[in-house]
């Protein structure tokens, strides 16, 4: 203090730096704001402001030096008060801001884990999430499962799996009876009635809430083209087992004419491009896991003619003798089919190829198609062999000690016997014939 009095501009220039080191103080503090409460920052920053003025205002009491040594004096006291008390003001807000900001990102945090890891708890026996979706169809084209009156469900148009009652729909039945329709069926709307729908996939249960007396199915309504839905319909049903060849071909010409249609041509630029798309039976091909010219010899039968498919269906026509027969020309086919019910005979393999080149060849008739069904000679003149067990003559043979030949003898005497029985009972119809014609001459 009595260095000050003595020489007042020193204490203006200590006064000075004493400025400066706040200013610094106060950048190198401001890193801090952060992690310092607004309201205990602020004390800090009134005390020192008090105690400079207690000090500075008996300094200018004392001394009185003149306009000219109280600025130095008193500027940097009113620089202290004010800069002290703005910055922590601003910077109060800044961090009351971001401290409301920061619980809030705390809180969400343990929440979205929790509820990540109850997701994650939610599993099937087999790990599979009870959430889990997979969206076959495309995006879009999945839809919750709602509850539709059974009769508002038409079949699908050209459906080729056949709803049979067989005891599989008589336990259909009963566990619908019991549990109800455990999976939904697959619908599309009806695009000629927009009140209807068109079953896709489930033809079995909704035959068994008809049964059942259920009025209601479980049902997703998806969103498809017809193309896509019969894809989606052929390939469900396709899980069936014990399933016929003329049902199988129905199903992959459906599915291949789908396919196609989807596909289109290639593209001017493809084309020059030399692309060239996989055919669509190497496709079906891949995805069934059956060889390419099975796929080919299956979708011919729905050549044939409804005979014909009717015996493929009861396997009476084996499916590459029928697939040979289905290039033939329809009227040729219907009189194949003819000749086949009168003979009850199945040409050969071998058979079905000369027919089918005939045909093609312009040059099949009709006295070839009877002779690849008549009878050969073998089977006009069959060997006449007959063979007795023991259990059948040993009534008529009760001695022991008879010997075949016996046995043959007796055999052919009582052949003998009926033969004779067998003469004399045509010549009494014969003359009783010929009285017949020689009475009414009598008569006249």
């Amino acid at each position: 203090m009595a260095e000050e009095k003595k020489n007042p501009l020193i204490g203006a220039f200590r006064s000075a730096p004493a400025k400066d080191q706040e200013l610094s103080d106060s950048k190198v503090a401001e890193p801090e704001k952060d992690a310092v409460p607004p309201k205990e920052k602020e004390k800090p920053a009134e005390k020192p402001v008090e105690k400079k003025t207690e000090k500075s205002a008996p300094a200018a009491a004392k001394e009185k030096p003149g306009k000219a040594e109280e600025k130095p004096v008193a500027a940097p006291a009113e620089k202290k008060e004010k800069k002290p008390e703005e910055k922590p003001s601003t910077g109060a807000v800044k961090q009351e801001d971001k401290k409301a900001a920061e619980p809030a990102k705390v809180e969400d945090k343990p929440a979205a884990k929790e509820e990540a890891e109850k997701k994650e708890q939610q599993v099937d026996a087999d790990g599979i999430p009870e959430d889990f979706r997979m969206n076959i169809v495309g995006e879009g084209a999945l839809g919750s499962v709602v509850m539709l009156p059974v009769e508002k469900i038409d079949d699908f148009e050209g459906h080729p799996f056949p709803v049979q009652d067989d005891k599989d729909m008589l336990d259909l039945v009963e566990s619908i009876k019991k549990f109800g329709v455990l999976e939904p069926v697959t619908v599309i709307r009806s695009g000629k009635d927009p009140e209807r729908y068109e079953m896709v996939a489930g033809h079995r249960r909704k035959h068994g809430c008809a049964l059942a007396g259920v009025a209601q199915i479980p049902a997703i309504v998806r969103d498809m083209d017809r193309d896509s839905a019969i894809i989606y319909m052929v390939d469900s049903n396709l899980k069936r087992e014990n399933i016929s060849p003329m049902v199988k071909a129905r199903a992959y010409t459906m599915k291949l004419e789908a396919m196609k249609r989807k596909a289109g041509r290639p593209t001017k630029a493809q084309a020059e491009a030399g692309y060239k798309p996989m055919r669509a039976d190497e496709q079906l091909a891949q995805q069934t896991g059956e060889s390419r010219a099975t796929i080919q010899r299956l979708t011919r039968l729905t050549k044939l003619e409804p005979e014909l498919q009717d015996m493929v269906e009861e396997k009476k026509l084996p499916v590459n003798t029928a697939a040979d027969i289905s290039y033939l020309k329809p009227q040729e086919q219907k009189a194949l089919a003819d000749a086949i019910k009168r003979e009850d005979k199945i040409p050969s393999g071998a058979k079905a190829a000369e027919l089918k080149k005939e045909s093609q060849a312009g040059k099949l008739t009709a006295e070839k198609i009877e002779q690849t069904v008549a009878p050969s000679k073998r089977e006009m003149f069959l060997p006449l062999k007959v063979t007795f067990t023991e259990e059948e003559l040993r009534p008529y043979f009760p001695k022991k000690d008879t010997t075949i030949a016996d046995a043959k003898r007796v055999v052919f005497e009582a052949l003998d016997l009926r033969q004779r029985a067998l003469n004399r009972q045509k010549a009494k119809v014969e003359q009783e014939k010929a009285a017949k014609k020689a009475a009414p001459g009598k008569e006249r």
